[in-house]
């Protein structure tokens, strides 16, 4: 490629040369012993978070995965499905992320729609118990050839790759130290979630628009390094992978997750961050502020989902003791943030978002109300809902 193409490129997508994987490299080497990752289980630095990552990328190539080939992630709120994440785009692949409380059918049907060659979740998380589920979904999927789990338990049938396991295989593999700081070079690698509703279907997302998603919502949201993100949301969706782990890394925020939601584990987790940066359902935001939770809090994030088709309905006012913020997420295509006016929630993208970036003013999120109700999403944070090329 000349360098007039590259400029080209760059500025036709200004964050292509960025992924997941490359901020990860950064903050391991540069802040190797800051606090990264945390959740109900462990703690982890961004040194350890970042060798954990290439030692479960190493094992997904040992077990015959392959770069350009398709994974499905299945997790909850918690480290494993972030560290598989990262791990994935290292060994080159591309992760599809899912929910735990997918049926078999529709798991299976996820995997079809993407053409995984993998199926790799948590075995429990709260109530849920993966059970069968995973070897059942894989049994009517010809595409899938490696079943594999997460921990915290094993299962019969499939390959373990969680902590425990990662652990010893890292501990083993005398590159891993070094290897946790290399630069990345997948960035191009695609990262699928699932739009959910009569007609779902896989959404394919640059990590790119991630990235100019990501920027916005830490712009918005007042996200600095000294003060943590506290998410409840299991990192499955746009707006929850924005606000969770892609906000931390670009922010350089310690990210705590908390899930599934328990009342007195909540309020521990949020004891244990301290003055933080709360991500958590809308429908969660009144009960927040009644019971004092907002009193400690940098901001809370209320995240809306929402229908780009329309009609829009903002979420309910009510009085909170810190900063509020609505992350409206549209169609898995866009998570747009609006700081609320006092108590009172703002219309989504009313006045356009930009993000500074190397001298350079980028358009990340533009809306326009339409007649029928509904908004018209475009910029740099906005994914494009393209026809699914298997």
């Amino acid at each position: 490629m000349t360098l007039e193409a590259r400029d080209g490129a760059r500025a036709a997508d200004p964050f292509a040369q960025f992924g997941l994987d490359t901020l990860l490299s950064g903050a391991a080497r540069l802040r190797p012993d800051s606090m990264a990752l945390a959740d109900r289980e462990e703690t982890l630095t961004y040194a350890a978070f970042a060798s954990r990552a290439t030692a479960l990328g190493h094992l997904f190539a040992e077990h015959g995965l392959k770069p350009g080939e398709r994974v499905m992630l299945i997790g909850g709120a918690g480290n494993a499905l972030v560290i598989a994440l990262i791990a994935a785009i290292r060994a080159g692949l591309e992760p599809a992320l899912a929910p735990i409380d997918l049926s078999a059918q529709d798991l299976g049907a996820y995997a079809r729609a993407v053409n995984a060659v993998a199926l790799i979740g948590t075995t429990s998380y709260g109530a849920f118990n993966a059970g069968d589920l995973y070897l059942m979904a894989a049994a009517e999927t010809a595409s899938i050839r490696l079943v594999a789990t997460l921990g915290p338990d094993g299962m019969d049938g499939a390959v373990d790759f969680g902590c425990d396991a990662v652990k010893r295989h890292s501990a083993s593999a005398f590159y891993i130290g070094y290897e946790r700081g290399k630069p990345s070079t997948t960035a191009s690698a695609k990262i699928f979630t699932l739009r959910r509703g009569e007609k779902s279907a896989p959404i394919m997302h640059k990590q790119s628009t991630l990235i100019a998603a990501g920027f916005d919502f830490v712009a918005h949201a007042k996200v600095g390094r000294d003060t943590p993100i506290v998410s409840t949301l299991p990192p499955v969706r746009f707006a929850a992978l924005v606000a969770g782990p892609v906000a931390a890394l670009l922010s350089g925020s310690a990210l705590h997750f908390d899930g599934p939601f328990e009342a007195k584990a909540f309020l521990k987790a949020c004891e244990r961050a301290g003055r933080a940066h709360l991500i958590a359902p809308a429908l969660f935001g009144p009960d927040f502020a009644q019971a004092g939770v907002t009193k400690n809090l940098a901001s809370l994030t209320l995240v809306s989902q929402m229908r780009a088709a329309g009609p829009l309905t903002l979420p309910d006012a009510f009085a909170a003791e810190c900063a509020l913020v609505d992350l409206y997420s549209f169609d898995e295509i866009a998570a747009v943030p609006e700081q609320r006016l006092g108590s009172m929630a703002q219309q989504p993208a009313q006045m356009p978002h930009h993000i500074g970036f190397e001298n350079t003013k980028i358009l990340a999120v533009k809306g326009q109300i339409a007649a029928s109700g509904g908004i018209g999403l475009s910029g740099a944070a906005v994914t494009d809902a393209v026809a699914l090329a298997s």
